[in-house]
C-alpha cells in the first residue's frame, strides 16, 4: 500500500517535514494523483497557498467555508491549494473552500513562513512500507528533511515529477 492510496503525505518546506493524511473525498484523490508535485507558495503567517497545475473536480456538496487550523484545503474559486496554520476563528468569511485532509502534529511551525516559500509534496511512504491497515495519522511526527547535498530531483515550479 502506498501513502497516496492509504492518504499519508508529507509536505516539504525545506528542512521542514510535516506528515498529513488526505480525507479520501474525489478532490483528495485527484490531488494525489499529481503527486509527487514541487511548486512555490506564498505564506502569509496564517496560510500558504499556491496555484495547482490544473483544476481539481469537486463534488458541490462539500464546499464550505472557513478551516480549522491544520486543514490542507482547496480553493474552488482560483484553483488554490492552501495549507491553513491560523486565523481559524475568522475563517468563515472565506467560501469556495473544499478540505482535503489535515497537517499532522507539527504545523504550528509553518506560521512563520511568510513570502515565496518553496515545497515538495509526496506521498509518505512507497510500497510496502506501511502495513495493510495501520493509521498513519497516528503515527506521524515531524522530521528532517534530506540533509543539504542530498540527491532531490527537481522539477519547475509547479510540475508534476515523474513516476
Amino acid at each position: 500500500m502506498t501513502g497516496q492510496e492509504d492518504g499519508g503525505i508529507e509536505f516539504s518546506f525545506g528542512s521542514t517535514v510535516v506528515p498529513a493524511v488526505l480525507n479520501g473525498s474525489k478532490t483528495a484523490c485527484a490531488f494525489a494523483r499529481l503527486l509527487p508535485l514541487e511548486t512555490t507558495l506564498c505564506g502569509t503567517g496564517i496560510a500558504l497557498c499556491g496555484a495547482l497545475p490544473e483544476p481539481l473536480p469537486v463534488n458541490p456538496e462539500q464546499i464550505h467555508r472557513g478551516w480549522q487550523n491544520g486543514d490542507i484545503n482547496y480553493c474552488t474559486e482560483g484553483g488554490w491549494l492552501s495549507v491553513l496554520v491560523g486565523d481559524e476563528e475568522n475563517s468563515a468569511r472565506y467560501g469556495g473552500q473544499v478540505t482535503l485532509g489535515h497537517l499532522a502534529e507539527g504545523w504550528a511551525a509553518l506560521e512563520g513562513l511568510v513570502g515565496e516559500v518553496p515545497v515538495r509534496v509526496a506521498a509518505s511512504c512507497q510500497a510496502g512500507d506501511t502495513p495493510a491497515g495501520s493509521d498513519l495519522a497516528a503515527e506521524a511526527s515531524v522530521r528532517e528533511a534530506p540533509a543539504e547535498g542530498d540527491p532531490v530531483e527537481k522539477t519547475p515550479r509547479g510540475k508534476r515529477y515523474p513516476v
